[in-house]
């Protein structure tokens, strides 16, 4: 929501046309410089070491991705290289790049965004809710409300059109627990509050309960020093219609479900306690699993032992994973696929056959992570 923040693009070509648009659109703050960060004077003339932030970010659609990442993960060497203590966030494509990011000194608090984690992980949510990747997916573009058509697509595109934006909270929230503040915000304001980050402690808090957190209660902001207070992440229309929870007037009343009044005051209504688990491992398994972290999981079992016969008669309620890939591909670490279909969070009896159908030579390789 910060509309001076300044950026700049550095790439060894010129821009195409969909990106020239961006630059005469935001003309005073948007950069574009022709150059590579592996040059130590375009890094001079980019200013790297005065800037707030940096972002790698990969080609998705090359076809090597492997050489891909090897460029990319030389990028980050030659920006650590300045010396200064820039915040990195960086794309790779596959899981094994990842691995490699840690053994670059200085990568310690850097981002590290995998693009086949982040697709095997919704998939597999998929799985368990569908539609989830829509709802995640539609949180990573802007798209403007639609005003015609069926009740549903309306409905639908008001949906899309509402993003995550953050907010300091006003005096009047001062005090409150974390689900009097998501409900003031939601009948009064029509906001959906889904976390708090306390700056003080640099804690992120996602819907805490108060079983979990009985001490959190929100800390607002005030002008002399916004560094103490707590943030808001917020899903609304705009930051405009966002930035109202900063300065929503000092007297609070909340009517409770049986119209009484709810204030700050007010002793916190209990619930259950609610969280919300990301990327779960288990084989597609023969015999009783065990708990293990939080994870249902099996004693290692040879892949010949998991064959399916040609019958397949006593497969139902299954998951079918279809891997077009052979013996040359890159390993796509399928434990991040699996994961999320074995977290503890679900119950045994839930547990959902997961059958893979994918060239042999290409799963030995894989086998060793998902036995």
């Amino acid at each position: 929501g910060d509309s001076r923040t300044h950026v700049l693009f550095m790439h060894t070509e010129r821009p195409g046309p969909k990106l020239r648009k961006v630059l005469r659109s935001f003309y005073t703050r948007v950069q574009y410089v022709v150059g590579s960060v592996l040059k130590a004077k375009d890094l001079a003339k980019a200013k790297i070491p005065d800037c707030t932030a940096v972002f790698i970010l990969a080609e998705k659609h090359c076809r090597d991705p492997e050489s891909e990442d090897q460029e990319n993960l030389m990028r980050l060497v030659a920006i650590k290289n300045t010396g200064s203590d820039i915040p990195v966030t960086i794309q790779v494509l596959l899981v094994s790049s990842k691995e490699k990011v840690t053994y670059i000194p200085g990568t310690s608090k850097d981002t590290i965004i995998c693009l086949d984690e982040l697709k095997l992980g919704l998939l597999a949510h998929s799985c368990l809710c569908p539609g989830f990747s829509t709802l995640v997916g539609n949180f990573f573009y802007a798209s403007d409300e639609l005003k015609e058509g069926k009740n549903w697509q309306v409905l639908y595109g008001k949906g899309v059109s509402h993003e995550v934006y953050i907010s300091h909270f006003s005096r009047a929230f001062e005090g409150m627990q974390f689900y009097d503040a998501a409900r003031l915000c939601y009948e009064r304001l029509e906001l959906i509050l889904l976390a708090v980050e306390d700056k003080q402690t640099k804690m992120l808090y996602i819907t805490p309960s108060h079983t979990a957190h009985p001490n959190l209660t929100i800390r607002a902001s005030s002008m002399e020093d916004l560094n103490t207070a707590m943030i808001g992440y917020f899903i609304g229309k705009d930051q405009h219609h966002v930035n109202r929870v900063s300065c929503y007037g000092n007297s609070l009343e909340v009517r409770g479900s049986g119209g009484s009044p709810l204030n700050k005051e007010m002793p916190q209504k209990r619930r259950p306690s609610f969280y919300y688990s990301m990327p779960s491992l288990q084989s597609p398994t023969i015999g009783k699993s065990a708990i293990c972290g939080d994870y249902h999981t099996c004693s290692s079992q040879a892949m010949q032992d998991c064959y399916v016969e040609s019958s397949g008669s006593n497969l139902s309620d299954h998951i079918i994973l279809c891997i077009f890939a052979d013996k040359r591909s890159s390993a796509l670490h399928l434990p991040n696929f699996l994961k999320p279909l074995r977290q503890t969070t679900i119950a045994e009896d839930k547990l959902m056959p997961v059958t893979i159908i994918a060239n042999e030579k290409f799963l030995k390789k894989e086998w060793p992570c998902i036995s």
